[in-house]
């Protein structure tokens, strides 16, 4: 899930090369790394990490959500099953790994 994420997120920046199915020579770091640098998100790994100190349970899911309008926050909607069965949806600000939102 994560290489696909990483695939969106680079043809969405336009530094894809088509031809060669690889990233531009200036942006040949890690994933993580570009995501800082380029856009100043926090890697997937700490996003993972601050939700389950805040509501442990299996992460099922993950999805970066795009603002539709210029001046909001990227945001992922992290889908966690609790050991009750209850999946939440937990809202986490892309760039600060804060939780900004929770339902379920």
């Amino acid at each position: 899930m994560l290489r696909c994420l990483e695939r969106c997120l680079i043809v969405l920046l336009g530094q894809m090369d088509y031809r060669r199915r690889r990233v531009c020579a200036e942006y040949r770091t890690s994933f993580s790394g570009m995501m800082k640098s380029v856009i100043g998100f926090v890697s997937l790994s700490i996003i993972r990490k601050e939700v389950q100190k805040s509501y442990p349970g299996r992460i099922v899911d993950v999805q970066l959500l795009v603002p539709k309008r210029e001046g909001i926050n990227f945001l992922y909607d992290v889908k966690v099953l609790t050991k009750s069965g209850k999946v939440l949806s937990v809202k986490v600000d892309a760039k600060s790994a804060k939780i900004v939102d929770v339902k379920g």
